[in-house]
């Protein structure tokens, strides 16, 4: 993964930690090495698939409202719940 913006980072580097992908830069003259690995190194796709079944049938909308509460619970209000609620 070669990120542009710093979200992208933070989620380049969870990838390689996971062993999903390669963290990689502009700078780096080796992204079709990087790229031929993770596409034929059964390592990679393992990774990615024990992270899917993993987090298979999560509800995103409920982990979005449980942030929120705890963002609440840290503002003491209940601001963002009404936000996200509509």
């Amino acid at each position: 993964m070669i990120p542009n913006y710093k979200e992208q980072l933070y989620t380049s580097v969870q990838v390689a930690k996971m062993g999903a992908g390669i963290f990689g830069s502009r700078e780096d003259p080796s992204h079709r090495d990087a790229l031929l690995a993770v596409l034929n190194e059964p390592r990679f796709g393992e990774a990615a698939r024990k992270f899917a079944e993993r987090y298979q049938g999560q509800d995103v909308s409920e982990a979005l409202m449980q942030i929120t509460r705890q963002i609440d619970a840290v503002l003491g209000s209940d601001s963002a719940t009404t936000f996200v609620a509509r």
